[in-house]
């Protein structure tokens, strides 16, 4: 298994966190069941928005590229993107060069 999770795993963990989180606050009596099933479709509707926001990031597109075996080098160009810059100076990003550098 990989270092970190996928969007369907992460959903995964958040749908049963909050089936778990609101059942034992409807079990005590700290909410109803309505307010219950609103509370999972706000967190529901929301989580993936955030997730999404995260997740399609420059530096996350580009882990995901160097993580492909079959990609031998991801060339950047330079455009002033101070992360980008930074990932063609960073040992653990082998794959992420600078236009005209050997990959590593």
């Amino acid at each position: 298994m990989g270092r970190y999770m996928n969007q369907d795993q992460f959903l995964g963990l958040v749908r049963n966190a909050a089936a778990l989180g609101s059942g034992i606050a409807i079990g005590h009596g700290w909410i109803t069941a309505e307010q219950g099933t609103l509370i999972i479709g706000i967190v529901l509707s929301f989580v993936p928005m955030a997730w999404s926001w995260f997740a399609h990031t420059n530096m996350a597109k580009l882990a995901a590229a160097s993580s492909v075996p079959e990609v031998k080098a991801i060339v950047v160009q330079p455009n002033g993107n101070k992360a980008m810059e930074a990932a063609t100076k960073d040992p653990l990003q082998g794959k992420v060069i600078k236009e005209g550098q050997q990959p590593r």
